[in-house]
């Protein structure tokens, strides 16, 4: 039926596919709105079917009808309405896929160069989950292809299910098989040889699709027939992943993903393994542990699908890393360690920002960065006084070899193949330059928001926690000096009465005392003086720093060539190669240079406001460290100032304490005991109880007094400090 017509509540709204027997059309139910897809056989294609043709199709909807699985696309009865199909020939229900199949998506000229990683997991955890579950009820797909993998639209996710079973084999009691079927391009080698095979064909068709998505086009000699390639597949060793064709016509065996895709490299990594496992051309040994001969092909992939992938933007080098691991390492203390072993950079000077500026720290749960949008910032605290040359010299430019080779000679004439992979690498190149000025941009506002947010909080203004905690000790220091000075004034009194106590070299200790810690407090002072003088010099350039504009994140230009890189591409494909005019990458190269201009001249003034924020960081960091250490020293010096009191009042009374002791026994022959009065001497004292009560009462009082006059001190300060904050 043709769209449009109607059968019963149902209206044919369009035509899916056709093939040499079958055609697959979309029924919509006019009352409920259900969505269906019917499969059923062509008009007068009957005639033209063979036994063996109508075994197929039966046996596949007999199939359908007993699977249920998430990956697998649903089947049903046909609904009261529609063509139920003869008896040997029956209509197959199934469940309507509206985003199509994975062969569509691979066909946008966006994804010449593979699927986006997100999207690349997702669909390997399901078509390997969907395969698992044939296998494990003894069924062979045989036909594993981008077009039998549909696309379910849900309100969370995209669903990756499996269709088109009329090639599957339900193996019975032996696990071989010998008929050939399948699409040449994906089957394994030994159905194109029509030797027997097992399930592991399916394994080497999981492969092709897996490699297809990650780069865009097949591994092995895509431009060629089976035929063609065979015999260098065959004679590939296991390590090998793919096998292209030099621009002079060399066969090349890689053994390596190429990097011109958007995968991270640590998952590719982990992926080239998995593809060696599947694309092994020996089938005793494909998807098997070389060790044991266990299979592996699906929890070697589940533990890399288990795997988490956070982007880190490198300030520094202008450059993408990708931080991977289990979900429970996930964290920040194991991403710390990553950046230092991987960039070298300190663990104490690695400062992560979002986009917005605001400083990541292990309080924060890095789960929320896999899959997002904007990538963590990172920029390397260390004070290195790069010139702008120096931080140019940092960024790095790699530019895909394709592109090197037509950059060096524009007038080659190439082949259909090479000049299409030539362009495919050209826009990825310039892509990824477009993409990564867009990243740096929004960096450096982040960075340019932290800086100045920073500088804030070092510059409190006038009455600022530091000027409390300086005021506070240099107020302390005052009341000491006030003590100390009665202290002496009541020695020198006593000490010029007949019964003195004299001792000085407690009297030198004290003075002593008194001077270290004045000049420890000018020292604070004068240290104060010269970062406020710093913060002054900060603040002009943070008032600069706020005047001036920022590049915009996205460069019209950069943007331009992009976007016409990818729209020479897809002219390109669409035209045919035999009637091209020009069969060299001229204008593919055209664009790269004037990408590349327009980079440096973006770069030069993003490395500048680069350089100056760095420079601007790390005095922000000398200030914040210079506001520490003076709050240290007053606290320390505080400290000082206590002991410094307790030590004279202890000296005191020591005093006291031997005037008690030592009391005169008798009044006459006083010269017998002159000697008693110097506490420096090595004799005892003999002193008038009456003056010593004295003593002990002035000092008693005073000691008081000073206790609580420092006790409501710090109980001002403290108060002072609350309102600051």
């Amino acid at each position: 039926m043709s769209p449009g017509q109607v059968s019963g509540d149902w209206i044919c709204e369009a035509q899916l596919g056709s093939g040499g027997f079958g055609i697959v059309n979309v029924w919509k139910n006019k009352l409920t709105n259900q969505r269906v897809a019917l499969k059923k056989c062509k008009f007068g294609s009957e005639e033209l079917m063979t036994a063996r043709h109508k075994a197929h199709w039966a046996q596949e909807v007999d199939i359908m009808l007993r699977l249920d699985h998430e990956n697998v696309v649903k089947c049903m009865p046909v609904p009261v309405g529609l063509d139920q199909g003869s008896e040997d020939l029956p209509s197959l229900c199934m469940e309507y896929c509206e985003s199509g199949d994975l062969r569509r998506v691979l066909n946008k000229p966006e994804n010449c160069r593979g699927l986006p990683e997100g999207q690349i997991l997702l669909l390997l955890r399901d078509v390997s989950a969907a395969i698992g579950y044939l296998h494990n009820r003894r069924i062979i797909h045989r036909d594993l292809k981008p077009e039998n993998v549909v696309l379910k639209s849900t309100d969370s996710r995209i669903i990756f299910k499996l269709i088109d079973l009329g090639y599957a084999k339900e193996l019975g009691a032996s696990s071989l098989a010998k008929s050939f079927v399948g699409t040449l391009q994906y089957v394994a080698p030994e159905l194109f040889l029509e030797k027997d095979y097992t399930k592991s064909v399916d394994y080497w068709s999981l492969g092709l699709i897996c490699y297809e998505i990650i780069t865009g086009c097949r591994p092995f000699l895509p431009h060629l027939s089976p035929g063609q390639w065979v015999d260098h597949v065959q004679s590939k060793e296991r390590k090998h992943i793919a096998i292209v064709e030099g621009i002079e016509g060399d066969i090349e065996f890689k053994d390596r993903l190429g990097l011109e895709s958007r995968l991270a490299r640590p998952l590719a990594e982990r992926l080239e393994e998995w593809l060696r496992c599947l694309l092994d051309w020996n089938p005793e040994t494909r998807g098997k542990d070389q060790t044991n001969g266990q299979i592996v092909v699906f929890s070697q992939l589940e533990k890399i699908i288990r795997l988490r992938s956070i982007r880190i933007f490198n300030m520094t080098t202008r450059s993408l890393v990708h931080f991977v691991e289990e979900p429970l390492s996930l964290d920040f203390q194991h991403l710390q360690q990553f950046i230092s072993t991987q960039l070298h950079i300190p663990e104490g000077h690695q400062l992560y920002l979002t986009e917005e500026g605001y400083r990541l720290t292990a309080e924060d749960q890095l789960v929320q960065f896999v899959a997002a949008e904007f990538p963590i910032f990172l920029v390397d605290t260390r004070r290195i006084n790069l010139t702008l040359a120096e931080q140019l010299k940092q960024i790095e430019l790699r530019i895909p070899n394709l592109v090197q080779h037509f950059l060096r000679d524009v007038k080659k004439k190439l082949i259909d193949y090479h000049h299409k992979m030539m362009y495919i690498h050209g826009y990825h190149f310039i892509s990824q330059e477009n993409e990564k000025n867009q990243l740096f941009a929004i960096g450096l506002r982040g960075l340019n928001s932290y800086v100045i947010n920073s500088s804030c909080e070092v510059y409190g203004g006038g009455g600022g926690p530091l000027d409390i905690h300086f005021t506070r000790a240099k107020s302390k220091l005052d009341f000491h000096n006030i003590s100390l000075e009665q202290d002496l004034a009541r020695y020198e009194e006593q000490a010029q009465s007949k019964d003195r106590i004299t001792s000085n070299k407690m009297i030198d200790n004290w003075s002593q005392s008194k001077a270290d810690l004045v000049k420890i407090v000018d020292t604070i002072h004068s240290r104060i003086s010269m970062l406020e003088e710093n913060k002054r010099s900060l603040m002009s350039a943070i008032k600069v720093l706020k005047m001036e504009s920022l590049t915009s994140p996205t460069d019209k230009i950069l943007q331009k060539c992009a976007s016409r890189s990818l729209q020479l591409y897809d002219n390109l494909r669409r035209e045919r190669a035999s009637t091209r005019v020009d069969n060299t990458a001229r204008g593919m190269a055209q664009l790269v240079v004037r990408m590349l201009r327009r980079r440096d001249e973006l770069l030069n003034t993003s490395c500048a406001r680069l350089v100056q924020l760095r420079q601007l960081l790390a005095d922000v960091q000398d200030l914040k460290a210079g506001n520490v250490g003076i709050v240290k020293a007053c606290e320390k010096v505080e400290g000082s100032i206590l002991r410094s009191q307790n030590r004279r009042q202890s000296d005191i009374w020591t005093l006291v304490s031997v005037a008690i002791k030592y009391t005169p026994q008798f009044n006459q022959n006083e010269k017998k005991y002159e000697g008693f009065n110097n506490l420096d001497a090595e004799n005892e004292i003999c002193l008038d109880t009456t003056a010593t009560q004295t003593l002990i009462k002035e000092n008693s009082d005073l000691r008081k007094v000073m206790e609580e006059r420092m006790n409501n001190l710090d109980s001002l300060f403290s108060a002072a400090a609350n309102i600051s904050q």
